[in-house]
């Protein structure tokens, strides 16, 4: 009886401890960002590069277009990219100051405001 009850809970120890190890993928698993590497496909966990693929499409056009080499139109079509992502940084970061300027006018707006009426109730008593 207790035999049967040790080789029991051994192999059921055996069982847990090997079945943590079969969850796991790598490779295989096509969920994983891992496995989509290793298949070479694209998902969720592993999306594709949209602005490379942009860059590359108009490097190709620009190719085409003026009969420069490819690494030549890359690195203008690039450049064009940095000069507007670096304006829509500043476009970003003038909104920012304008909302911070608003809300300090609001705040010495409402302090203005509290002020007189302290003096009027500091008069009345």
């Amino acid at each position: 009886m207790k035999v049967e009850f040790l080789i029991n809970f051994v192999v059921i120890l055996n069982y847990l401890r090997t079945s943590n190890k079969n969850n796991i993928m790598g490779k295989g698993d096509q969920k994983t960002r891992r496995g989509k590497i290793v298949n070479k496909s694209y998902g969720v966990t592993r999306p594709r590069d949209t602005n490379r693929a942009k860059v590359d499409a108009i490097a190709h056009n620009a190719v085409v277009d003026e009969n420069k080499s490819a690494s030549e139109a890359k690195a203008v079509v690039k450049a064009k990219a940095k000069a507007a992502e670096l304006k829509e940084e500043q476009k970003h970061a003038e909104a920012k100051k304008e909302k911070v300027v608003a809300a300090e006018t609001e705040k010495t707006e409402k302090k203005a405001e509290e002020k007189p009426a302290k003096k009027k109730e500091a008069k009345k008593e």
